[in-house]
């Protein structure tokens, strides 16, 4: 690492060759929008536009049902009389002689059934001898119809609305007709509606207004998901459609979508749909009776904004690549130029040329991280002239500790990789790292106090784990559990840091060959137990060798015999809190490694944290 960064020469125009490679990026970038966008947009706003087009179906399929049921509710409570039976009775043999006489009686009733609706233009009866009785205001056309006004009687199921023809009566626009046959059931004395029409006694034709009732379905049906609206009987007859119809429509209906309609098609309450030939064809059968509501709408129709759309995400995309280019630019200029200096500083540092001169006079983030590094710096010599002159045992493994964890080496790499991050355009992740080493750096030093509080070293821990994090390309998952009451315990500085730094380098091998564990964890926690505290530092890594670790947290001695940090730790920890803090270890691998350190609980004063 630190060969790499002394064959580094920041002079070579970090700040163009970032700005090209920046403009590079932002081209192909925004040929890679283009193609995300066109796939992502479409697709959203078709399935947005399916979704608004189902909904609106339903609503006006629920509307025309609503139509319907109110007209049937209101020939119940208008032909359920007996007043109404009686004629009914009466017609089933009545003859041309008595037709003025029935149709006056009938006069009434046929007009408050025509006011049952706005929508509808009248309403008639017709007989089998052919007789054709009519609100009084309204005359018959001199040519003849039959009993079933020129339907055939098996397009008459039940209640049926039948296809758009004109109007039975004189000055009137084409009407769809509402059928009912009605018998008289003489066992009952009632009226009653038959399924056949060869049971029936009379007819009665609701005649809604073509025009009226093409308006009310328009009316319902929102103009951006409307296509060609359709009723359609259970027989599989269309009606005419509610907007003018394209050829292309005409064509999707089909028998063979017809008959997948019928077949399909559930008395829920629902809108479903089919595709074809380029068309959404949604449908709902309707409750009040064997009537489908159908709606055609073309994908271009539903999709016609994602024009607007992909001028809108072009120019998106080349304002995009003017401003990350000039923030670039700029961007370098000022983070790239005060980290080379920066830079120099540590290497000053690591060769014994350092002066406070070399402080950056800048306020933002890598000002305060020169500021930091010069009060590491002179922190550092003032403890290191202070330990020298008092009680040099005690404080020896505390130093060289102190040493590691703030030494030119580790600031050194650390700052290449930011210096990288920044050739590379990520200065957002070059800002983050500076803000972690910074923090890192005040814990360490802590204004020279030996002790502090607990929560203050599991900010340090994290710090740590971030750096480590953005330097190795790999995600550890770090998570702290703490009493309440011991967030303020005061514990030696820089104790829990060299046990996550060994968890990295040993259990997870990030720095050797990468990690052969998928998802790295670490967690901290810290509980009261007997008069002790103990503070666990768990991972999920490839194990500890218990009795070894044990024996080089106590003696200091590995099989090669270096010191390692384990006894380090274990040594200030006996300074400061006796022979009862210990430390010791225990393994599962690949689940549940843990160090578990031992203090004597005592209500000591918290050390004041470091600004």
């Amino acid at each position: 690492m630190i060969k790499s960064l002394k064959q580094f020469n920041p002079r070579t125009h970090i700040m163009k060759r970032i700005w090209l490679s920046t403009a590079a990026i932002a081209l192909a970038s925004l040929l890679l929008i283009g193609m995300i966008a066109q796939l992502f947009f479409s697709r959203f706003i078709l399935r947005s536009a399916l979704s608004r087009a189902q909904n609106n179906h339903f609503y006006t399929a629920n509307a025309l049902d609503d139509t319907i049921s109110h007209l049937t509710t209101r020939f119940v409570e208008i032909c359920g009389t007996e007043d109404f039976r009686d004629i009914l009775f009466s017609l089933r043999s009545a003859d041309e002689t008595h037709y003025t006489q029935f149709n006056n009686e009938l006069q009434q009733t046929l007009h408050n059934l025509s006011v049952s609706s706005p929508l509808l233009d009248s309403a008639v009866i017709t007989t089998r001898n052919g007789s054709l009785y009519h609100p009084f205001s309204h005359t018959p056309k001199k040519d003849t119809y039959s009993y079933t006004l020129g339907y055939s009687e098996e397009e008459i199921l039940g209640i049926t609305l039948l296809p758009r023809i004109s109007s039975p009566l004189k000055y009137k626009n084409d009407v769809i007709p509402l059928a009912f046959p009605l018998k008289y059931e003489s066992m009952g004395s009632y009226t009653a509606v038959c399924n056949n029409v060869s049971d029936s006694d009379a007819i009665l034709f609701l005649l809604f207004n073509a025009d009226a009732f093409n308006d009310y379905l328009r009316a319902y049906s929102n103009s951006d998901t409307r296509g060609s609206l359709y009723v359609m009987t259970g027989t599989g007859t269309l009606i005419n459609p509610a907007t003018s119809a394209t050829h292309s429509d005409e064509d999707t209906l089909d028998q063979s979508v017809i008959e997948q309609i019928t077949n399909t098609a559930t008395d829920t309450v629902s809108s479903e749909h089919l595709y074809k030939n380029s068309h959404y064809i949604f449908y709902q059968k309707l409750k009040s009776g064997n009537f489908y509501l159908i709606n055609s709408v073309s994908v271009h129709h539903l999709t016609s904004s994602m024009d607007t759309i992909r001028l809108f995400l072009a120019v998106v995309a080349i304002a995009s690549v003017i401003v990350v280019t000039l923030v670039t630019r700029v961007s370098a200029a000022y983070i790239s130029k005060p980290l080379s200096r920066l830079m120099r500083s540590v290497k000053a540092i690591e060769t014994g040329r350092y002066t406070s001169s070399m402080v950056l006079p800048q306020e933002d983030e890598i000002g305060q991280l020169s500021i930091a590094i010069d009060s590491m710096y002179h922190t550092i010599q003032e403890q290191i002239e202070q330990i020298k002159a008092e009680r040099k045992a005690k404080y020896n493994a505390k130093i060289r500790l102190l040493a590691e964890q703030v030494n030119p080496h580790f600031l050194y790499n650390t700052l290449e990789y930011i210096n990288m991050e920044v050739y590379n355009g990520h200065t957002q992740n070059a800002s983050r790292m500076i803000q972690s080493l910074g923090e890192f750096l005040r814990i360490g030093l802590n204004l020279g106090n030996d002790l502090i509080p607990l929560s203050r070293e599991i900010d340090h821990v994290r710090a740590y784990i971030t750096i480590m994090d953005h330097r190795l390309d790999h995600s550890i998952t770090f998570t702290s559990q703490i009493e309440p009451e011991l967030l303020n315990f005061s514990v030696p500085k820089i104790i829990l840091q060299p046990l996550v730094e060994n968890s990295i380098r040993h259990g997870f091998l990030l720095e050797i060959n990468g990690s052969l564990i998928a998802f790295p964890s670490i967690q901290i926690s810290a509980r009261k137990e007997n008069g002790f505290v103990l503070i666990c530092v768990t991972d999920n890594g490839v194990g500890i060798d218990v009795s070894k670790a044990q024996h080089i947290a106590h003696t200091g001695l590995d099989e090669n015999g270096h010191h390692i940090g384990l006894n380090n730790v274990c040594q200030r920890l006996q300074l400061y809190f006796g022979p009862s803090a210990d430390i010791t270890f225990t393994s599962i691998p690949y689940y549940k490694n843990t160090v578990q350190i031992q203090i004597p609980y005592t209500d000591c004063t918290n050390p004041k944290e470091a600004s």
